[in-house]
């Protein structure tokens, strides 16, 4: 099977019909066919590899003009631009469908006035199986028409039919097949055309190997009543401008950034109207103008203080284990191949109906690491991969496409998430569910080793000053003292009075023990907010919620904003010491455990408790 381009090849029959001739021509009705399954005319998948060229069925009826006495009384019917442009000419058409999904390398107009054009692909498909398929009305609300042939394309398209349906303001080309990876190809948009004519087009439309979905997961499982996928879904948020607030008129919908400063935050415009007084100053202090804003629902905090703007989020609503980042991708690539609605819009935000398959893509890797297309965010996922996402978001000012997608974006990373899990000995799971208790505390918020500047002074029984530097203690916290080895009896746990500074810090022995001066410059070990008094500080999660349950499983995993957690005062950006605390009633013992938060993911912290012999509530 080869693709026609030496009319030495060809033969036709005039006014007759065709019985192993390739063309037929009819000069009563003015009609060329060509015949597949005739002598070498093929019309079979792919189109790269089928048909003839126009340039050929063009050149061979020049030459049949000439020669063929029937046909020379005739005009001829069909006027060269150049190679890859036609006209059809004095009344002559194509015979039927067939005849034109025969033709390749060129665009042609009828008589009528329609115009195809033609779309050839470049670059290599994984196989000739994959179908590809064309979009001719903008808009995330309309569907995908498959091309007439599988595999690499040398295929007509009517962009025109001479009437009321004109297409040539928009075309474009998908390729999305499961377990490959997905291309799409604007025309216009990517060549820089004002209107598509009658010629033929060149488009990158190639894939591979996804090597990211082997195909393991089918597509029919994510459909299905599985974890995490029937929990998933995306949300679609309306916007325009994307732009740093200015004195001016905005129209709903509009989304403006306060100042482009540190800690701003965007807003969107629910109701018209004209800001007078806004540059530098918070949506608090602006005049409105009779406009009303509300907080944007894209927004999302992402790096410490910063907010970025996306318009497109993945979110997870389960109550089970967050999706993985392969989760997450595989969800965007199946959502991608659906002819339905994937918006889902729990929110009612009102962005409307986006088919799925001629929605802008979502997500792609680097290596291990999961990247977001720009302006898309994933909400929710496993957080041991917190370090493994990149997201692209919303550039202030860099503005918008036709399509909702930023023309400009700015990376933005999670601050360094640590995440592991605490494994629980099996009489803890056992024990009903609201008999037990875990909880993680601090072992301390802060620590000085080996100080030798810490003196004692001020002494009156169990009270006394302690002198040095760099304590960030405030009046009730408490405090551990040791490495005191002339005075033992300064070591121990001590709770601050007064009103402490930074150097300074009156306190009283917890356990009365009477205090001694002290300026030996011995090697002293100070320890704010420890675990095993009052002031033991419980340990927050990512969203800043306790590290704190009933133990309903024996794994329970749990995240650490390890760049940016500081509970108690701690600093952030260094390991954390801590303790995990369980017990049940009666069948586990109350226990403790001490680990260290590292700046890694995959932490195993095991907590076996007892079994208790003892309890009894009768």
């Amino acid at each position: 099977m080869a693709k026609i381009v030496d009319p030495d090849v060809l033969a036709l029959i005039v006014d007759s019909t065709a019985t192993t001739e390739e063309l037929e021509i009819q000069t009563d009705a003015k009609t060329i066919e060509l015949i597949p399954g005739n002598g070498d005319m093929t019309n079979s998948s792919p189109g790269s590899l089928s048909g003839a060229t126009l340039q050929c069925i063009y050149s061979f009826l020049k030459e049949e003009w000439r020669t063929n006495a029937t046909l020379n009384k005739f005009k001829f019917p069909i006027k060269a631009i150049y190679e890859a442009k036609f006209v059809m000419q004095y009344g002559w058409s194509w015979q039927g469908a067939v005849s034109k999904a025969c033709l390749r390398d060129a665009g042609w107009q009828e008589i009528t006035g329609a115009e195809y054009a033609c779309m050839i692909s470049l670059g290599t498909q994984y196989d000739t199986t994959q179908q590809a398929g064309y979009q001719q009305v903008s808009g995330f609300d309309q569907n995908t028409t498959d091309f007439d042939k599988t595999g690499p394309l040398d295929e007509a398209v009517e962009i025109f039919d001479g009437g009321s349906n004109d297409y040539r303001d928009y075309l474009k080309l998908f390729l999305r097949e499961w377990e490959r990876t997905y291309t799409d190809y604007n025309i216009l948009v990517e060549q820089g055309f004002s209107a598509l004519t009658y010629i033929a087009y060149r488009a990158p439309l190639s894939n591979s190997n996804d090597i990211k979905n082997d195909g393991s997961v089918t597509q029919a499982f994510i459909d299905g009543a599985n974890q995490p996928y029937e929990d998933m879904e995306l949300q679609y948020y309306p916007g325009n401008l994307f732009e740093t607030v200015a004195d001016q008129a905005y129209v709903i919908d509009d989304v403006v950034l306060e100042d482009n400063g540190a800690g701003s935050r965007w807003w969107i415009c629910t109701t018209g109207g004209t800001l007078s007084t806004t540059t530098g100053v918070p949506k608090a202090s602006w005049t409105l103008g009779g406009s009303v804003w509300v907080a944007f629902q894209g927004e999302r905090e992402i790096a410490n203080g910063i907010y970025s703007a996306f318009n497109r989020c993945v979110q997870y609503n389960g109550v089970g284990s967050k999706p993985t980042k392969e989760q997450i991708y595989l969800f965007c690539q199946n959502a991608l191949t659906k002819a339905t609605n994937i918006n889902n819009d729990p929110e009612t935000e009102g962005y409307g109906t986006v088919n799925g398959e001629v929605a802008v893509r979502l997500a792609y890797w680097v290596g291990d690491i999961l990247n977001s297309w720009a302006g898309v965010n994933f909400d929710d996922f496993d957080s041991n991969d917190t370090n493994n996402l990149v997201l692209h978001d919303i550039r202030v000012d860099g503005g918008m496409d036709s399509e909702d997608v930023p023309l400009e974006n700015d990376l933005r990373t999670y601050p360094f998430t640590a995440a592991g899990n605490i494994v629980f000995s099996n009489n803890l799971v056992t024990e009903a569910d609201g008999d037990t208790l875990y909880r993680m505390y601090h072992q301390y918020t802060a620590i000085q080793v080996d100080q030798t500047n810490f003196t004692i002074s001020g002494v009156s029984g169990a009270n006394a000053t302690l002198s040095g530097t760099g304590m960030t203690l405030s009046v009730g916290d408490y405090f551990i003292l040791s490495g005191f080895i002339t005075n033992t009896e300064n070591n121990g746990v001590k709770v601050a009075t007064g009103t402490p500074t930074a150097t300074d810090v009156d306190y009283t022995d917890a356990l009365g023990v009477t205090q001694v001066a002290d300026v030996t410059g011995e090697a002293v070990t100070l320890k704010e907010n420890p675990f095993d008094t009052d002031s033991a500080v419980t340990v927050t999660d990512n969203s800043s919620s306790a590290i704190e349950g009933q133990i309903t499983t024996k794994i329970q995993g749990f995240d650490f904003n390890y760049d940016g957690n500081i509970d108690g005062g701690r600093t952030a950006g260094v390991d954390a010491p801590v303790v995990v605390v369980a017990q049940g009633l009666s069948l586990a013992e109350w226990v403790f455990a001490e680990f260290t938060i590292t700046r890694t993911t995959g932490l195993n912290f095991p907590v076996n408790s007892p079994d208790e012999l003892t309890y009894l509530n009768p």
